[in-house]
């Protein structure tokens, strides 16, 4: 047995184990301390961890990395795709999934984004999608990368007590448009474009969505195994500061 996992891609994944006192990301597990603990005391053991890292507002990418993005994309002839509209954003659905599943097949337990799924999930996202957030690199008609932001609502779901009637949806949509907070928890590279920079315009582009979005705060997860995207992180001037875990037990 393995989890705690969700039941679609893109559902927060793992227990939160380190990082209770800071604030909770929308779509990222949260739980109480005990959960951790109580699971161990059950015969559950650590399977692997997902690190959430902090990124201040005001992060500026060393030059050197922002030297690099703009090389590769003036010799390499990649471009940045952006959206105005959600209705753009939905005609692009079917070929942003194929890239995401692409990108992700050899990732832990990762299991292909189905077409009905990839229905449920694009509506569900653009319920919450900033268009302007969403932004792909392209290769020619090619997708080679893709970053995915969102604007964090948590505070208007607290404040609406989990329930979208009588008043819920006022505290969702005015948070929506008041939120100083950015999930940056979707970004991905295709295998053959993996090593010509495409990652350091993925991180330019990162910099650029919590500027320009005039955000203070963004939050990013990745695998602990990782160890290069962790890096990069910390390169940034991110801070790892929340920790959840998948557990795994034995039945037979």
């Amino acid at each position: 047995m393995v989890g705690a996992k969700g039941f679609l891609q893109g559902d927060g994944i793992g227990v939160l184990v380190e990082g209770f006192e800071h604030h909770p990301a929308v779509g990222i597990p949260y739980n109480h301390a005990y959960y951790g603990p109580l699971i161990e005391a059950n015969g559950y053991t650590a399977q692997r961890d997902f690190l959430s890292a902090y990124l201040p507002g005001d992060t500026v990418l060393p030059e050197r990395l922002q030297a690099i993005a703009a090389k590769m994309q003036e010799r390499r002839g990649f471009s940045i795709k952006t959206f105005a509209t959600k209705a753009e954003l939905r005609r692009w659905i079917p070929a942003i999934v194929n890239t995401y599943n692409e990108a992700f097949q050899n990732n832990w337990e990762f299991n292909p984004i189905t077409e009905h799924e990839a229905k449920v999930i694009g509506e569900r996202l653009l319920q919450i999608a900033d268009p302007k957030l969403i932004k792909l690199v392209m290769k020619g008609d090619i997708i080679a990368g893709f970053l995915f932001g969102f604007p964090d609502i948590s505070e208007g779901i607290r404040r609406a007590q989990g329930r979208l009637w009588p008043f819920g949806w006022f505290w969702l949509l005015r948070e929506f448009k008041r939120t100083r907070w950015v999930n940056l928890n979707g970004a991905g590279i295709l295998a053959p474009y993996r090593g010509l920079g495409v990652n350091a315009i993925l991180y330019v582009e990162m910099q650029k969505t919590i500027h320009d979005g005039g955000f203070d705060h963004a939050d990013l997860v990745q695998m602990e195994e990782h160890v290069l995207t962790v890096a990069d992180t910390e390169t940034m001037g991110g801070r790892i500061y929340k920790r959840h875990r998948i557990y795994q037990k034995d039945l037979a």
